[in-house]
């Protein structure tokens, strides 16, 4: 008996491997489907200027983002702008790229970075600069609220 022990054991070892990974391939694939990794970002990359226009005429809070692509401080706070934009569902969020859309920027005297406007039917409610997160998340939050 204790010969067929030695050739028993590993099949046993064996099966229990492929019942574990399996399981560990079932919980990979409800963890993809998962609401958290399906959910979109709500920042909105503007491209154009009529998007800009139209996107701030909405009768909602809009939220808009101005960077550029050489600010260190922009590159450090967009993924804690992109999460409180996807908190904050009940505003939109736009970002706005300075070299992209460098006209528009001097059209509306944005002039530093990071930069964030607030408006709401075509009309500026409030505009902040700064770079430390704490206080933009404080304005963005007392202007959405």
């Amino acid at each position: 008996m204790n010969m067929w022990n030695a050739y028993v054991a590993p099949v046993r070892v064996m099966s229990d491997l492929v019942k574990c990974v399996a399981r560990a391939t079932s919980d990979v694939g409800a963890f993809i489907q998962s609401p958290i990794r399906t959910r979109q970002r709500k920042m909105n990359h503007v491209e154009t200027e009529e998007q800009f226009k139209t996107a701030i005429a909405a009768d909602q809070i809009t939220v808009a983002s101005f960077s550029a692509p050489w600010c260190g401080s922009c590159k450090q706070m967009k993924p804690k702008v992109e999460a409180l934009a996807t908190e904050l569902s009940q505003a939109t969020f736009l970002k706005l790229d300075a070299e992209e859309l460098e006209e528009l920027l001097e059209e509306i005297e944005v002039e530093s970075f990071p930069h964030f406007r607030v408006y709401k039917s075509g009309e500026l409610l409030a505009e902040y600069t700064g770079t430390k997160f704490e206080k933009v998340e404080e304005f963005i939050r007392a202007n959405v609220q």
